[in-house]
């Protein structure tokens, strides 16, 4: 079994992976709330009870049931937001990339969260915003384990202090290919630099 010095040995030569998820049938903010803390749950990989959602967090706040996480995005239209009004990332770790989190599961799971933290606070900085509202839940129900994030679209402009609505994503942010080499982007960079500080 590698020790956890290994683990974080091996963690430098891994790869962090952030993707966008597309629209889909989830049309607002409830239905990808339900989606991320409900979904393809597994009970003992995940240490849940029968029944039991994931906890949803966000930049100060845990343990958010998905009522209170839908607020986050949706309060701001007096319903529910729309799927082109919030952006859905995932990233991903590898497997002994969250062993070496902690020597127990709700450890890798804190720590995951602070990764979490970490990059969205970069997207936060990049794209230039006053505040970015934003939920998030780690998915343990797959080999690799995985945090959806949610992003509200409709921002506001530190500068200007004008409200302005985050169309896509800045190419720096995610990965992209410069001068012909593969580039992780500002959020795989984000959360690996956090990794190896750990």
């Amino acid at each position: 079994m590698l020790s956890n010095q290994q683990n974080r040995l091996n963690t430098n030569q891994a790869r962090v992976v952030v993707t966008v998820k597309p629209g889909n049938s989830t049309s607002n903010t409830s239905g990808i709330t339900r989606y991320i803390a409900e979904s393809k749950r597994d009970q003992a990989k995940e240490e849940l009870r029968e029944g039991e959602a994931r906890p949803l967090f966000s930049d100060q706040l845990d343990n958010l049931d998905y009522h209170q996480a839908n607020d986050i995005i949706g309060q701001s239209f007096g319903d529910k937001a729309q799927a082109d009004q919030f952006i859905h990332l995932v990233i991903s770790l590898e497997p002994n990339q969250f062993e070496a989190l902690g020597d127990n599961l709700q450890k890798r799971k804190d720590a995951f969260k602070e990764i979490v933290r970490e990059a969205v606070e970069v997207i936060h900085e990049e794209l230039g915003t006053k505040d970015l509202d934003w939920f998030a839940a780690i998915h343990l129900n797959t080999d690799y384990p995985h945090a959806h994030v949610v992003i509200g679209r409709d921002v506001i402009d530190a500068q200007t202090g004008e409200p302005k609505h985050i169309d896509h994503l800045p190419r720096t942010l995610l990965p992209h290919r410069e001068s012909g080499t593969l580039k992780a982007g500002l959020i795989a960079d984000a959360a690996t630099m956090h990794l190896n500080v750990l």
